[in-house]
């Protein structure tokens, strides 16, 4: 049987500064972290159909009305991060109070195409621009269920413009917390949260950066064309147990290639190395590592 088509959509990672949070009252975890940032993660209710009860970051899949906004895959990571978590990226000052008090978010949630009816009302112009590209993944081949997913960086432009009440939809999402990526992937370990592959990923990734300028800098630096080198992990099923981890401590049940991995098919300068490793070890649910050893052809 062919794999199925994977559906698009589209994700924010919104990132504000631990001083903006302060001033604004927002709870949010307290450790000895030295990263000058939070991100916004959700937690998806025990019924949904992808990720139930996980951790992630607002977003969810385009509809057919969001091209006629722009960029399609910007409007979704927009639309549905207002949907679920309340703020709207936008290039004018948005009266949160009044599209509030007009309960704009379960509107456009039940009937997305009311998305553009809402900005026209209040004059509002989506600032597309200011979406960062960060990464694109596609769900691996022998996954039920499949999507292929762009993921931008947002982040307000001064803290005037962080004037929203954000907070989880109590639908879709049945809390929401700010963490650091190191206090996200400490909570994961300890398995006060769960995490998706991807958001696991990302937040490993975005280890690397403890403040807000760097990250927001270098990633508007590497311009990312999301149209082109999507992450496409490949999924072994490790039943017979026939392949023992990395290290050799656990045996997996399933084992995800990520490019970069001697197992993995893609054309960047280091696959096909051997004893290069960029893999995901799953042990069990919510019990996995990412191992990343990988070499260079250069």
């Amino acid at each position: 049987m062919p794999p199925s088509i994977p559906r698009r959509a589209s994700s924010l990672i919104y990132l504000v500064p631990v001083e903006w949070l302060k001033r604004r009252n927002y709870n949010f975890s307290s450790s000895n972290s030295s990263f000058d940032y939070k991100l916004l993660l959700l937690e998806r209710n025990e019924s949904s159909k992808s990720f139930a009860k996980s951790s992630t970051f607002p977003g969810g899949a385009l509809e057919t009305t969001d091209g006629q906004l722009g960029d399609e895959d910007k409007v979704c990571a927009i639309r549905e991060s207002f949907e679920e978590a309340g703020f709207l990226v936008c290039k004018e000052k948005v009266p949160v109070k009044e599209i509030m008090q007009n309960n704009w978010r379960n509107v456009v949630h039940n009937e997305a195409n009311q998305f553009k009816q809402m900005l026209s009302q209040y004059n509002l112009t989506l600032d597309l621009d200011s979406l960062i590209p960060y990464q694109r993944w596609i769900t691996p081949e022998l996954a039920p269920s499949r999507f292929d997913t762009k993921f931008y960086i947002s982040n307000p432009k001064s803290e005037q413009d962080f004037e929203f009440d954000i907070s989880h939809d109590g639908s879709e999402n049945v809390n929401s917390v700010w963490m650091s990526p190191d206090e996200a992937i400490s909570s994961f370990v300890q398995k006060k949260i769960l995490l998706a592959p991807p958001t696991y990923c990302i937040l490993n990734h975005l280890c690397k950066y403890q403040t807000w300028n760097h990250i927001i800098e270098e990633s508007r630096n590497k311009n990312v064309d999301l149209n082109h080198q999507p992450i496409l992990p490949i999924m072994i099923n490790n039943k017979d147990e026939s392949v023992r981890g990395v290290y050799g401590e656990r045996i997996p049940k399933q084992i995800i290639i990520l490019p970069g991995d001697c197992l993995h098919k893609s054309s960047d300068n280091i696959s096909g190395i051997p004893n290069s490793y960029h893999r995901l070890e799953i042990y069990g649910p919510n019990d996995y590592s990412l191992i990343d050893k990988r070499q260079s052809k250069l």
